[in-house]
């Protein structure tokens, strides 16, 4: 299989927090990180000769100065008082820089959960809540129609991009009335929930092997711990999807499990 396909892989990789999400989204080739978490400190102590590019959208500062979005009606850019407006600022490094990058790079979106709760804080600012024309008081309904836009045009600039994309969820459980888990998907409120996997060519759930799983001896992994990606559908994870025909079912959570 080549490095760099032909035709960009856009991965979904989704998991409860601390699975490891983000080091394995880092082993693609030469990241490019949309950092919205800020928790690469880590990263980074581990892997001190680890060079790569992270745009902080949890910074003030960079919101506002290099991408120009500001919290507009509250003065000074830089107001601690009020958050740096990511939802904005990743939109316009999306449009403007996105084009830019080459094949043999990988965007990561670290993550999409993070950047859902930056739409929330953003959009429930009070210069940006829409009243109604008739009631006067506030549209309830406009506020998921915009997120559900928003969303759409972000995947959409995603979907443009040259290179490979890993895009990262939490994960949430879907249960029935007596409280069973009987479904897992991508943590994220509204409608467009259930339309996010349609996008991606691939999707992948990221678990922790434990040294008594069986799984691991399948994986050829040693130690206590192995983390893995699981790329087939199970009687929950309904909305795994891989665009390799013959990628084994779960495989160790990096790249190269992908160019063999």
């Amino acid at each position: 299989m080549d490095k760099y396909p032909s035709t960009p892989r856009r991965l979904c990789l989704i998991g409860l927090p601390g699975v490891g999400k983000t080091f394995a989204a880092l082993t693609f080739p030469n990241p490019i990180v949309a950092d919205l978490d800020n928790k690469l400190l880590g990263y980074r102590q581990s892997n001190p000769d680890s060079k790569f590019l992270a745009m902080p959208f949890w910074n003030m500062e960079f919101c506002s100065v290099f991408c120009k979005c500001t919290n507009a009606g509250y003065g000074k850019p830089n107001n601690p008082k009020y958050p740096p407006n990511a939802r904005d600022a990743l939109k316009y490094w999306l449009l403007e820089e996105g084009p830019k990058l080459s094949k043999d790079t990988t965007f990561i979106l670290d993550s999409w959960t993070s950047l859902q709760t930056a739409f929330d804080i953003q959009t429930n600012l009070p210069h940006e809540i829409t009243f109604s024309p008739t009631t006067g008081k506030e549209d309830g309904f406009a506020f998921w129609k915009k997120k559900k836009q928003y969303s759409k045009e972000i995947i959409e600039s995603i979907k443009s991009l040259s290179c490979n994309v890993v895009v990262i969820c939490h994960e949430t459980y879907e249960r029935n009335d007596n409280g069973n888990i009987i479904g897992v998907k991508a943590l994220m409120d509204g409608s467009y929930a259930d339309e996010l996997p349609s996008a991606f060519t691939d999707v992948y759930r990221q678990k922790i092997l434990t040294k008594d799983d069986a799984l691991l001896l399948k994986l050829k992994q040693d130690g206590n711990v192995g983390y893995y990606w699981q790329t087939c559908k199970d009687s929950k994870f309904q909305i795994a999807c891989k665009s390799i025909p013959n990628l084994p079912d779960y495989v160790p959570a990096n790249y190269a499990s992908l160019t063999i």
